[in-house]
């Protein structure tokens, strides 16, 4: 996607971030992605609205269960325990989620935006 363009703070002639790979999404509400993790990204979204939830690094889990499932099973376990945090992005907001840490997301509107993984430093996973 050459015509994506990246924050500003992600330079790669001026910093060591490097951009990996860069997603287009869109989906209706009701739709998101299981609890995962991977190397840091950034998350533009367009139009929409979005829940996330994130876990630290500890407490991070890879799930296939549908989010709106993990919330009905898992959430409030999580949340007694102090391993949740979350909030709502709305239209025009970038997200930084960093890497290692666990996120899963649900479509609260019809959502369409923009991801991109990066990574900096020696390697992926380098903290």
């Amino acid at each position: 996607m050459d015509d994506v363009l990246e924050p500003t703070f992600i330079n790669s002639e001026e910093t060591e971030i490097v951009t990996k790979n860069t997603q287009f999404y869109l989906g209706p509400a009701g739709s998101g992605a299981p609890m995962h993790f991977h190397r840091g990204a950034w998350n533009a979204l367009v139009y929409g609205r979005k829940r996330w939830m994130v876990q630290p690094p500890p407490a991070a889990v890879y799930s296939r269960l549908h989010p709106s499932e993990w919330i009905r099973r898992h959430y409030q376990d999580a949340k007694d325990a102090g391993t949740v945090m979350e909030c709502v992005q709305d239209s025009g907001d970038v997200l930084f989620i960093p890497e290692a840490w666990g996120h899963s997301v649900l479509n609260l509107a019809e959502s369409i935006g923009y991801a991109s993984e990066f990574e900096w430093g020696a390697s992926e996973f380098s903290i």
